[in-house]
């Protein structure tokens, strides 16, 4: 029974591991054991071949050395008949010389021929599994928290997993925004903000450096959608900072008082402008790599 080979691509990771599944149950009706190796590009590329079984061995033919009385044995092997009548192939090692030592002959017995396991999946995978998107590729143990305050009562959130990179971005930014906009109001709330967007912070420094799943159509829409909030929130923040630093230097040029505009300068530049200017920089890099990707994406699957 020959072997066959497929590729598999869909662009779903999901339904990529389906169609995995449907061609490891058809090449097991089949008799096949079924190796599935995933791709750079995204998707698998599955190998069906079949299983060494015994009745695809050589049948052996007997020797005069096999015969009855011999003291060398055959190099070819033996049928000897069982209880129940049926040949049983029994399978000879190569013939060796003497032990100089003992001086003694190998024995005519060797291993038993026996049937291979059933068909089964090697899964060839670099990395984990996202527990929150089930993307396979390299994964990274993270704990991010997210809370909104409404004064007497809260509505915390908390992700905890072994998750991708795509998955890690995306639960940082989405999370610490909300906690960071509704975290603070009430008591509990706003001490649980405090601890929580450091955390959030500390865990997303430490995935920068892990690598990422191929690329597919959502995880493109995810960084471009991402990436233009972060360009929306750095140009309002930036226009913040430009408002402050034109009523400083309205102060110093109207009135006298250069120590008064340059704390209304620095009350606009430190906490709207570097966050301003940090989100405006994430958010271009953002959609240079969007658009990378989009490109690769379209290259493999043409």
């Amino acid at each position: 029974m020959s072997g066959w080979s497929q590729t598999i691509r869909t662009g779903n990771p999901q339904q990529d591991l389906r169609e995995v599944e449907q061609h490891r149950q058809h090449a097991a009706a089949q008799g096949l054991s079924l190796h599935v190796q995933p791709l750079a590009t995204g998707g698998y590329n599955v190998t069906a071949a079949p299983p060494v079984a015994l009745n695809q061995l050589p049948t052996p033919q007997p020797s005069p050395a096999d015969a009855v009385g011999a003291t060398l044995p055959s190099i070819f092997g033996d049928y000897r008949p069982s209880q129940g009548g049926t040949p049983l192939l029994v399978a000879f090692p190569q013939a060796q010389p003497p032990s100089p030592v003992m001086g003694t002959m190998p024995s005519r017995l060797g291993p038993i021929a026996r049937p291979e396991p059933a068909p089964q999946v090697h899964m060839a995978t670099p990395g984990g599994e996202c527990q929150l998107c089930g993307r396979v590729g390299p994964t990274k143990h993270v704990h991010l928290m997210q809370n909104i305050g409404l004064v007497i009562i809260r509505f915390p959130k908390t992700i905890d997993g072994h998750l991708c990179k795509f998955c890690i971005d995306q639960s940082f930014f989405k999370m610490t925004a909300i906690t960071m906009l509704l975290g603070w109001w009430g008591l509990i709330s706003f001490v649980y903000s405090l601890v929580s967007i450091p955390v959030n912070v500390f865990n997303w420094i430490g995935s920068i450096g892990m690598g990422s799943p191929p690329e597919d159509a959502a995880s493109i829409a995810d960084r471009r959608s991402r990436a233009l909030a972060m360009l929306l929130l750095g140009a309002l923040l930036g226009l913040v900072a430009a408002g402050f630093t034109v009523l400083g230097l309205g102060i110093i040029f109207t009135e006298p008082d250069v120590e008064a505009g340059i704390e209304a300068a620095l009350v606009g530049l430190i906490p709207a402008g570097l966050p301003g200017l940090l989100l405006l920089v994430f958010g271009i890099r953002g959609r240079m790599k969007a658009t990378q990707a989009e490109r690769r994406l379209s290259g493999a699957v043409t």
